[in-house]
């Protein structure tokens, strides 16, 4: 699956019905914007379901990384939540199916994140 595909299929999954496409388009072609918002307004990006919530994504599982500054990377799941684990927030995972998901705002104490399989 490319990364439109995936961040797509994350869209229908995991995002708020009238953010969707804004979401997909932001995450593409802006994604330093999309990380503003997830970094500081997440509550209006995500499902309320997955508040607080987690994933079984193995960590050898292909994903997308996008970090505060808006940078998309291609990595491995588990060395993206290495990165997240250091802390400051901001970020966001999607697994390359779209079926997995991560986000975490910014800020301390520990931010308000987001998560959950499909």
């Amino acid at each position: 699956m490319d990364d439109r595909s995936a961040i797509e299929a994350a869209a229908q999954r995991f995002v708020l019905a009238p953010f969707r496409d804004r979401f997909v388009h932001e995450a593409l072609r802006k994604p330093a914007r999309l990380m503003t918002r997830i970094a500081h307004q997440i509550d209006a990006v995500f499902e309320r379901r997955f508040r607080g919530g987690s994933t079984a994504c193995p960590a050898k599982a292909p994903c997308l990384f996008f970090d505060l500054t808006g940078r998309r990377q291609s990595t491995t799941w588990g060395l993206a939540m290495d990165l997240v684990r250091r802390g400051g927030g901001g970020f966001l995972l999607i697994d390359a199916s779209g079926r997995s998901f991560f986000a975490q705002a910014e800020g301390e104490p520990p931010p308000t994140w987001y998560a959950g399989d499909a």
